[in-house]
């Protein structure tokens, strides 16, 4: 029945074949009834699912014929495992729907994205490409782990590489050695059929190196019985290109709407008490967002690798009353980087927002830090936490403006030569010589930071120097804008903050930023762009001798 239902099936079919294949990751099947199922969901066995944080173990599939059903079937307690951080995924509209009727009942964050699925109906016949003599097709091992996990945009931390090494151990791979016997490229089957976590490494790239090692891959699974089927992210314009030229069909009925490929991220509950850490996913209530966009970005950005060790401390759980995202101790290890040791708050008591800052355990306050968020009482608490605390207190405040559709920023011609890129680390001194509030050590390694783990955006002239350029932060805003003086007035800024923002926002990002008071220029350009002004301030409190 589920092979006459692909390609809307297609997570839940690949699964069962693995089931059926000696089930290596330990999974089970869950339907309303059996054989004549109205909704189906493929889950980790309890015994495997037992880190209730790790989101790469916990990954469930869905697939349904009756919408109503399989509403049951997920609110049901024994199907999904509710105190648990997990996924659901799925091809088809009501996966997105359910979920999020799902958190809100549940009063779990949610986070959902989508990818494009394709899928290709006959692997030997993608296009054929010669490689380097010397070069050879062969498996990845155990031994390629860690440099799978350094280049995976959701991996770098120990959880994603212990799901990687039990992909190399459980399924089909495929990769490309050189001379060296080093792999350039490669591509590996998911938990559930789907080829994914396909790389490149840069000085091997334009070659059709990827699509040789795809296509072996393809026809080894395609053989094997499975689909030749994979994701592709939505800002991903390369790769979708790639797809199509290798001939994959698009599997996709609305664009972001229908959720083809959707993952759906939730967060584990726990149980009440005092301050306390929480590790969520998604964000902190979808209804919230309006206030709490620092806290939801770096939820986003811990749900996404947390490349620079942040983490969650609430009043209780799920009911929390206040939150604060903080770096973990052993990040903020220099007690005078204010870049670094910085806090995000959000509240719906301000009482207890204001008994957790004042917490020993909530806010190190030996250290020079910042505390920031979109609320009055951010500034209110901070000020008298810096009185009763005997720490400096510096507050600074900024305009915040949202965008809704990036996509709709306006249009502009760059001149012949130049083209769009992304920074890298050779440009950080340049950045932070540009930025107002760079210019030292601290400023230095936070820049680099954000060039090495978040998404960046710049413009290049012919000789491929950044003439403009805008970075995403630690809390998921969209800043540190500038364009080089000889080059304003030509629309650039525009044409990179557009770019950066298509990018962020497809990957589940708010598109939005802050602009100081006096900067009368950037302001008129923002609401140029389409940016709305939010009516709560942006408030920065520095508590700092420095």
């Amino acid at each position: 029945m589920l092979k006459k239902s692909l390609p809307q099936a297609l997570t839940v079919h690949g699964a069962v074949l693995n089931i059926n294949r000696g089930n290596p990751l330990g999974y089970e099947i869950v339907a309303d009834s059996w054989p004549d199922f109205k909704a189906i969901i493929a889950r980790p066995c309890k015994e495997v699912a037992s880190d209730d944080l790790d989101m790469y173990a916990n990954a469930y599939a869905g697939f349904y014929h009756n919408l109503d059903v399989y509403r049951d079937l997920v609110l049901d307690r024994n199907a999904v495992n509710w105190t648990q951080s997990c996924r659901i995924q799925g091809s088809q509209d009501g996966i997105y729907e359910v979920s999020r009727e799902a958190a809100a009942i549940k009063r779990v964050p949610f986070s959902p994205t989508s990818f494009i699925t394709y899928l290709h109906p006959n692997p030997n016949q993608m296009p054929e490409y010669r490689v380097d003599p010397g070069f050879v097709l062969s498996t990845m091992n155990s031994s390629q782990v860690d440099l799978l996990n350094e280049t995976w945009p959701y991996g770098g931390n120990e959880r994603s590489r212990r799901y990687l090494a039990n992909i190399l151990q459980n399924f089909p791979t495929m990769c490309l050695l050189d001379a060296q016997g080093q792999p350039v490229s490669w591509s590996i089957m998911d938990t559930f059929g789907a080829h994914g976590h396909s790389y490149t490494l840069p000085s091997f790239r334009g070659k059709g190196y990827s699509t040789v090692v795809r296509k072996a891959l393809a026809i080894k699974t395609h053989a094997a019985g499975y689909p030749a089927y994979g994701h592709v992210a939505h800002d991903n314009l390369l790769m979708q290109k790639l797809q199509e030229r290798a001939c994959w069909s698009l599997r996709i009925k609305r664009g972001l709407s229908s959720y083809a490929g959707s993952v759906l991220f939730f967060q584990a509950a726990a149980s009440g008490g005092d301050a306390k850490e929480e590790p969520p996913s998604g964000t902190c209530a979808p209804s919230l967002i309006s206030d709490s966009w620092q806290v939801h970005g770096a939820v986003l950005n811990i749900n996404r690798g947390n490349p620079l060790g942040y983490e969650i401390v609430v009043d209780s759980w799920p009911d929390f009353k206040a939150i604060l995202a903080r770096p973990r101790k052993e990040v903020a290890s220099d007690d005078l980087d204010i870049f670094a040791n910085a806090y995000a708050g959000f509240y719906h008591d301000l009482d207890v927002y204001r008994d957790l800052v004042l917490d020993r355990n909530a806010v190190n306050w030996t250290q020079s830090c910042r505390i920031q968020g979109n609320q009055d009482g951010i500034y209110e608490v901070s000020r008298e936490a810096a009185a009763i605390k005997r720490v400096p207190f510096s507050p600074t405040s900024f305009i915040t403006y949202l965008h809704p559709d990036p996509k709709k920023m306006p249009e502009y011609r760059v001149d012949p030569g130049f083209m769009l890129s992304t920074l890298n680390s050779s440009h950080v001194d340049l950045l932070n010589e540009t930025w107002p509030y760079g210019g030292t050590k601290q400023s230095r390694r936070y820049l680099a930071n954000m060039v090495r783990c978040f998404p960046t955006t710049c413009l290049l002239d012919v000789q491929g120097q950044p003439v403009s350029w805008s970075i995403m932060d630690t809390f998921g805003a969209l800043g540190h804008g500038y364009t080089l003086p000889s080059f304003r007035g030509k629309g650039y800024s525009t044409v990179v903050a557009k770019a950066l923002a298509i990018k962020t926002h497809a990957a589940g990002y708010p598109t939005y930023g802050h602009v100081a008071h006096d900067n009368l220029i950037m302001q008129k350009l923002i609401l140029r762009m389409g940016y709305q002004k939010l009516p709560d301030l942006f408030q920065v409190c520095i508590h700092s001798e420095v």
